[in-house]
């Protein structure tokens, strides 16, 4: 027994060799999508080293980035790693929590 789907005799079991064009991707979709993030995100490093490029970070931490929790946290864990990075007079220490050794950095 055959059943039509509209694309003819189409063998859904076969690959995608065999599906309609409508529904393949074209060759090199994923490389171009790497590639036009690649360049956003070298525009917006450029951008954000110019004046006005600061001035609208703060604008958008200030009106709408900084409402957002998720946006707050990892922007205050960012700056943590950052301050810890460049304390010169902090040592590591092992540190036993809850019967587990975990390092930690000494007040």
């Amino acid at each position: 027994m055959q059943r039509r789907l509209g694309f003819g005799d189409l063998d859904l079991g076969r690959g995608e060799s065999h599906l309609p064009g409508a529904i393949r991707e074209p060759p090199g979709e994923e490389g171009l999508a790497v590639l036009t993030l690649i360049l956003i995100s070298v525009a917006a490093g450029l951008l954000a080293r110019t004046a006005r490029g600061r001035n609208l970070m703060r604008w958008s931490e200030n009106s709408f980035l900084g409402g957002l929790p998720q946006y707050r946290l990892v922007k205050s864990v960012a700056e943590g790693l950052a301050q810890i990075e460049n304390a010169e007079d902090l040592k590591p220490a092992l540190v036993n929590i809850e019967d587990a050794w975990q390092i930690g950095l000494p007040a």
